[in-house]
């Protein structure tokens, strides 16, 4: 089936977990609408932090395998859906903050 959920009135970001080190500190009220995302169901061991307000949706999940650590980001990290989120002011820092937490650097 697909799983294209897209808008051109825009998505808003909404977090579940303010004080995961993903999240924790970032300028989520300026966070831009995302114009889509893919849809998924989080696995039962996984953390929804952040979602997709109008639906619900997971949009940043985080969870582990073994000894590791996943990151899943459900829209584009870039241009077509994600032109505003890489103009975003903490877009960097979001990225950052996500790789170090998958390197266990938090």
């Amino acid at each position: 089936t697909e799983d294209l959920i897209e808008s051109s009135e825009g998505f808003t970001a909404e977090v579940l977990l303010a004080d995961h080190p993903v999240v924790k500190g970032l300028p989520w009220e300026t966070f831009p609408p995302i114009f889509g995302y893919n849809e998924v169901k989080a696995k039962p061991d996984a953390e929804v932090i952040v979602r997709v307000k109008e639906t619900g949706d997971p949009l940043v999940v985080v969870g582990g395998s073994g000894k590791g650590r996943i990151l899943t980001y459900m829209s584009d990290p870039a241009p077509h859906w994600g032109i505003n989120f890489e103009l975003w002011e903490g877009y960097d820092a979001f990225w950052c903050q996500a790789l170090n937490w998958v390197k266990k650097q938090h």
